[in-house]
């Protein structure tokens, strides 16, 4: 080609062309490393818009190296986007640690030499980095170790003073070409994130008209912000890459934040590579979104359930659905307080959850309910009633079977002393039994499956959807504990019962009185002997908390007289269980108005004022009751004494701190 329109075209290319044209042969090379070909440099220095003049200590090769080629100067590793301008280079962070030396670790000799001379000014090029999140000053180490020797080597001290005074002159040009050298890099990594922002917008743009085509245009108009926000933070949208059918684009050609302009066609996967992924994620926003509005008819149709249960369940507002206006009228008070055999009902989301309620509320139309769809609530609401506790109680008769062998002649299994229950939730120590397990707080807790549950589950465990709202009943977290119904058997045994056969109400009723005959549970000072005498419950939880054994081996009966006398201090203490003496009490209390339990009586008070509008001077009587499954609860310990050496009966009596009680 004539050398003519070579040089023609030499001025219209890009340096990082230019330069990679020189290296490709020697004759390019000698050609566009000399002098003469400066002119072709500058024009082609212009090519890039805004791009300061070539420094004048460097040359315009050198230049476009430095500005347009992402490699290290020395490793030649790839990808160095950070230039380091007052020293002309790029460096890898490898070749960085001994190709740059902190200003600290130099030689302080050499400052004192330059100091003495009378300069104060900056002699050697330096460059702030960050390190370990610290600013830190570093020379080039060439440059500083070449100074170094010259410094201390050179015997003419006129010479030193000017190799200084050039230095200091050096280091003052670098320093003002540096500034405009980074604030163009600044502005060009400010130009590339706008491109990069904008092909972004491009892309999710066209992403949005391919759903559009694709038939998603409906769902694109119902979704909220935030799902739009989400789809544009994906991956496959947040490329900076213009997006077609056919897989090809055209994106900006670039190598660094310096790069140059104009655009190349790419081959991409295309549309065809993402769809699936942006097809899956419209199909979760609108399961979602259909989630969310059958949630919000079954909440319609819940309020309109609950008006229908006030009507059924007396004309008025029950407790626990109650304003707490309403709460203060003394009419109120009087007729509709609750009593601890409401606990042993169904709730809203009870009667919600059986069969021929739930095949109405749950209708799969998107029509409203009315009270006529639910009248049969009215006319067959005890039948509901019973229906509900019997499935409850084949549950828990089929939980009981499954963990303890019953003969066939039994009817009533759950009627059964040995029939206890455990809660996995709380680990009360105390058993559960029916029906009094109803009343139990973490049977309305969040079903273990409840990630499982149909929709209509999730929406009826949500605590929210109406004042009070509670979960329904569920069993998942009741089962029999083997080694309690083992302590449980070996007990009764003890007291001379059948196991298999004894009942609960006879267990409560048994007189027998026992007593631990391990020697570490008998207490002996000077002439007193003292055993711990227990009932049936007592007996169970000492072996379990105190010998961790399954059988009663260690205990004795009492004999009848000292048995009567343990079993009446043990009313003595019950009676005064039953009362509320200071602010700590022994059992927690239920609100009249509402399924809460407190432990403090300052708490119900609070909550009588604040929630209810209740006005509370000194007595609470009528404001609480204990629920029925608190009434069966751990007593203190009760000793038997007797006269040493020949062990004569003297009294019982009770630890310190219940003694005021006899």
């Amino acid at each position: 080609m004539p050398l003519d329109i070579l040089v023609e075209v030499f001025s219209f290319m890009h340096p990082r062309d230019l330069l990679n044209l020189a290296r490709t042969t020697k004759d390019f090379r000698a050609f566009l490393m000399s002098r003469t070909s400066a002119p072709f440099w500058k024009s082609a220095r212009q090519t890039v818009e805004g791009l300061p003049d070539c420094p004048p200590y460097l040359s315009e090769p050198a230049y476009a190296n430095l500005m347009f080629f992402a490699l290290c100067h020395h490793c030649l590793k790839s990808n160095i986007q950070n230039a380091l301008f007052e020293l002309s280079v790029r460096y890898c962070r490898d070749c960085q640690r001994y190709l740059l030396i902190d200003v600290q670790e130099t030689d302080y000799r050499m400052d004192e030499v330059v100091i003495k001379m009378g300069f104060e000014e900056p002699y050697l090029t330096s460059v702030i980095l960050s390190r370990d999140s610290v600013d830190r000053l570093f020379y080039h180490r060439p440059e500083y170790e070449n100074f170094r020797d010259f410094c201390f080597l050179v015997q003419d001290e006129a010479e030193l003073v000017r190799s200084i005074k050039d230095r200091i002159a050096s280091v003052q040009v670098i320093s003002e070409s540096c500034e405009a050298l980074y604030a163009w890099k600044e502005a060009q990594v400010q130009n590339r994130a706008q491109e990069l922002d904008r092909l972004r917008e491009e892309r999710f743009t066209t992403i949005m008209d391919f759903l559009r085509k694709d038939g998603w245009g409906d769902e694109l108009d119902r979704m909220e912000p935030e799902d739009l926000y989400e789809l544009a933070e994906k991956p496959y949208a947040r490329k900076p890459q213009k997006l077609t059918r056919r897989g090809e684009s055209l994106v900006p050609s670039h190598t660094h934040a310096g790069g140059g302009d104009g655009e190349v066609l790419k081959k991409d996967s295309g549309w065809a590579s993402i769809c699936e992924d942006a097809h899956a994620f419209m199909e979760d926003v609108q399961s979602q979104r259909l989630k969310m509005e059958r949630r919000a008819l079954l909440h319609d149709r819940l309020v309109v359930f609950v008006g229908l249960l006030d009507v059924v369940e007396g004309q008025k507002k029950r407790p626990y659905l109650a304003d707490p206006e309403d709460l203060g009228n003394s009419e109120y008070d009087k007729d509709d307080k609750r009593s601890p055999e409401d606990d042993l009902q169904p709730r809203i989301a009870d009667y919600a959850m059986m069969p021929s309620l739930r095949e109405v509320l749950d209708d799969p139309g998107d029509h409203p309910v009315t009270e006529d769809h639910l009248w049969q609530l009215r006319d067959h609401q005890a039948a509901l009633i019973v229906q509900w506790k019997q499935t409850l109680q084949n549950r828990l008769v089929e939980k009981l079977r499954a963990a303890i062998a019953l003969p066939d002649d039994i009817d009533d299994p759950l009627s059964l002393a040995i029939a206890s229950f455990s809660c996995l939730a709380c680990h009360r120590s105390v058993p559960l039994r029916y029906p009094e397990l109803l009343a139990h707080r973490c049977l309305r807790r969040l079903p273990i499956h409840m990630g499982t549950a149909d929709l209509y589950t999730m929406t009826m465990n949500l605590r929210k959807v109406v004042p009070q709202f509670s979960s329904p009943v569920t069993l998942d977290y009741v089962h029999v504990d083997r080694q309690v119904v083992e302590r449980l058997t070996a007990v009764i045994d003890t007291l001379g019962l059948d196991p298999l056969h004894a009942t609960q109400h006879d267990l409560e009723r048994c007189e027998g009185r026992m007593y631990c005959a391990y020697g570490k549970c008998q207490t002996e000072t000077g002439d007193l002997l003292q055993l711990r005498g227990c009932n049936w419950l007592s007996a169970l939880l000492h072996m379990e908390e105190v010998h961790n054994e399954t059988s009663a081996c260690g205990f004795r009966l009492l004999d009848e007289h000292e048995a009567v006398q343990v079993a009446r201090l043990e009313e003595i203490v019950k009676s005064h269980l039953d009362s509320i003496a200071g602010d700590r009490t022994f059992l927690r209390r239920a609100c009249r108005f509402c399924p809460k339990r407190f432990l403090s009586r300052t708490s119900l008070v609070n909550h009588l004022e604040s929630q209810h509008s209740v006005d509370i001077e000194d007595d609470l009587d009528g404001y609480f009751y204990i629920p029925l499954d608190e009434r069966t609860q751990r007593l203190p310990k009760i000793y038997v004494c007797y006269d040493l050496p020949d062990r004569r009966y003297r009294d019982v009596g009770l630890p310190k701190g219940w003694r005021d009680l006899l």
